[in-house]
């Protein structure tokens, strides 16, 4: 099977992504952005290679651009870019995922090794493929954060509920882990016992101790369907499933 054809058609079910590639401005740069673009086209990607004009306020460019997500290439000389750090203040006051990739060289100490990707060199064979992986990646962070929203106020309570139950069932633990403190205050927030069942099966599906403990500081519940939410969440951490 043609991975590429492959990729375009899973992308056609997808909504277009926006990421933002922050980078230290030179050729050898620019050159691996273009190769990445190309590569992550087909995933519904699209990346955004200095989309900022030079001759206007950069500092306002960056702060009212709209982008979903960001890939930081990572290089020692990344850190004397002003811009750079701009562009990844805006992405971490957002909460956006964040990338960063590693075309040559030791990765940064302060990143998460999830969110690290090892590029290969762009002329490597393997290189779309790391790409694709990459792409689902972060179609993966961008939808569950774009789901998580969807709990906020200003939700039709059958949004909140489609929304809790994409949580529970759509999503990888190793996402879900991440946002567990966030989906607990959101239970807190919610009366939809609907709602609140299944971001209980939500934190479930976490599987971790920090799920158990969120789970068990709940506050009392006397509806039905969300005591049974709670009590499946527990039989779930506890089956390890």
């Amino acid at each position: 099977m043609d991975p590429q054809s492959d990729v375009r058609d899973a992308a056609m079910n997808q909504t277009d992504v926006q990421c933002l590639f922050s980078h230290k401005c030179s050729i050898e740069n620019h050159a691996f952005g273009f190769h990445l673009q190309s590569a992550l086209e087909g995933t519904g990607i699209h990346l955004l290679i200095d989309p900022f004009h030079l001759e206007d306020d950069m500092e306002a460019q960056i702060d009212r651009y709209v982008f979903d997500a960001i890939i930081l290439l990572w290089s020692p000389e990344v850190k004397m870019s002003q811009i750079v750090e701009r562009e990844c203040l805006a992405a971490r006051r957002l909460g956006l995922p964040f990338f960063v990739a590693v075309s040559f060289g030791i990765p940064p100490p302060d990143f998460k090794k999830e969110y690290v990707w090892l590029a290969p060199p762009v002329e490597s064979p393997h290189f779309f493929g790391a790409a694709v992986n990459l792409g689902r990646t972060i179609h993966a962070s961008v939808g569950l954060q774009r789901t998580m929203r969807m709990l906020s106020a200003g939700s039709t309570p059958d949004e909140s509920r489609a929304a809790a139950e994409r949580l529970a069932l759509d999503f990888d633990r190793s996402l879900l882990v991440e946002s567990l403190p966030l989906l607990a205050e959101q239970y807190l927030q919610i009366n939809d016992p609907v709602t609140r069942y299944w971001i209980a099966i939500a934190l479930g599906a976490a599987g971790t101790a920090v799920a158990a403990d969120l789970l068990a500081k709940l506050p009392k519940e006397d509806h039905p369907l969300v005591l049974e939410g709670i009590r499946q969440a527990r039989e779930i951490i506890k089956c390890g499933t």
